[in-house]
């Protein structure tokens, strides 16, 4: 579903027929869903909702629940030293691990922060599944004071790979 709680795809559903259930009693019920089966549904901040329905067939009442969560994207990390100069490059690590079944494909890496760095965009080399992307960014600060460094990194597969870092810059 949408951030904003519209719906966009159905992933997958599932329908029981006159399942009886004694009084006091509970039966639970599994519903398995593969990576191939939602991941080209994604959208936005891959929000999901499950829902399940049931009626009693002597009263006809119905009873609804429903569940709302995301789907957790991998941290990227920063390696920054805390302190730097202005005038002075500055060198960070950033790295994270691909948790897709796929490789992640035309990649590149947007690296930001105000006093710290022009925007740059650096485009990146495949990143096998299950593999940790490692790479080096060079930053050259022109204002004091405390900076913060953003880093975010985004593919064909998987977008929105973010971290950030403080750094504490003197003149």
């Amino acid at each position: 579903m949408y951030y904003t709680g519209v719906p966009a795809k159905r992933v997958k559903s599932l329908a029981i027929d006159n399942e009886k259930i004694a009084a006091n009693k509970s039966k639970e019920l599994s519903l398995k869903v593969t990576f191939d089966e939602y991941y080209s549904k994604l959208v936005d901040q891959c929000h999901m909702k499950m829902s399940c329905m049931c009626t009693i067939l002597e009263t006809k009442h119905t009873y609804v629940d429903q569940d709302t969560f995301r789907l957790i994207k991998p941290e990227l990390k920063i390696k920054a030293p805390a302190a730097g100069k202005v005038g002075e490059k500055i060198k960070a690590e950033v790295s994270f691990t691909n948790p897709l079944p796929c490789a992640l494909t035309s990649s590149e890496l947007t690296v930001e922060g105000t006093g710290l760095t022009k925007n740059q965009v650096i485009p990146q080399t495949i990143v096998p599944s299950n593999q940790t992307f490692m790479t080096t960014v060079e930053i050259l600060p022109t204002k004091a004071g405390l900076r913060e460094l953003i880093v975010s990194f985004n593919s064909k597969e998987l977008e929105m790979v973010d971290g950030s870092c403080e750094i504490k810059i003197s003149e």
